[in-house]
């Protein structure tokens, strides 16, 4: 990382502290850059269309998916991968792809039970 990426990433993190979300603070706490966040986003739209055309999508591609936009961060995996997803449906984010991605899930079912 170059200076100018250090002064955005800290601007970034000051953001989240200040925004102080259940998302934002899982974001801080896994030092997860603006960058990778937007693509994580990405993922999520992605998922969302390909849906929407009727393919199957499935919680371990969203997962390899994030896995691998945030390799250089040995903290995320499935669980970070899982507790974006809930907090995104939570905020009444990508409602539809989260449900289909972990119906099967589980530790979800009280986010289905509250809609």
């Amino acid at each position: 990382m170059n200076v100018e990426q250090e002064i955005n990433q800290i601007k970034y993190r000051m953001d989240l502290l200040f925004e102080n979300s259940p998302l934002s603070r899982l974001l801080y706490e896994y030092n997860i850059t603006e960058e990778q966040d937007r693509k994580i986003q990405d993922v999520l739209n992605l998922l969302e269309k390909r849906m929407e055309d009727g393919e199957e999508v499935t919680s371990s591609e969203y997962e390899s998916m994030v896995c691998e936009i945030c390799a250089d961060n040995p903290n995320v995996e499935y669980h970070f991968c899982e507790t974006y997803a809930r907090e995104c449906w939570l905020e009444g984010r990508w409602k539809d792809t989260i449900k289909n991605l972990y119906s099967w899930n589980r530790r979800f079912d009280e986010l289905w039970i509250s809609e």
